[in-house]
């Protein structure tokens, strides 16, 4: 009996592949939402390789419930300063007119009152608010996570 056996590199390829559906379907469904807004709420932390991880959840209300889900998490490879989380999430090409809120923690990079992410968000969009917040137990679970993932 001949066993089918399917390489790691294949199997790698179609998580990717996956992935890239699944944030495909997520964006789409943001870009779409009632009321056209949604809830930005970011994590910074570092994995056991000493990277800089970017843990970005959303919110947004649809139809007669919110809803909510991961967006990414996913590495900052040159520095985390709040242009590159900005960068990273221009990335997913969403509409920042449509973010109502921001919540972050308190990493300078995040809440900066001259040059932080939440101010650049208030920069982008007079409306939005921005509260403190975490999401910790999410980025602390990602750390377990294999570093090509």
């Amino acid at each position: 009996m001949q066993k089918n056996f399917i390489s790691n590199d294949t199997i790698k390829r179609r998580i990717a592949e996956m992935a890239e559906d699944i944030s495909f379907q997520l964006i789409s469904i943001l870009k779409s939402c009632l009321h056209g807004i949604f809830a930005i709420q970011l994590d910074g932390s570092a994995d056991v390789l000493n990277v800089s991880q970017l843990m970005v959840f959303m919110g947004w209300a649809f139809t007669a419930s919110l809803e909510d889900a991961i967006l990414f998490c996913g590495p900052l490879l040159t520095t985390t300063r709040s242009t590159d989380i900005v960068q990273k999430l221009d990335e997913c090409d969403l509409k920042w007119e449509s973010v109502c809120s921001v919540c972050t923690d308190e990493a300078p990079a995040t809440i900066g009152a001259r040059s932080g992410f939440a101010t650049r968000v208030k920069d982008l969009v007079l409306d939005a608010t921005s509260v403190h917040g975490m999401i910790h137990r999410q980025a602390l679970a990602s750390r377990k996570l294999p570093s090509d993932m």
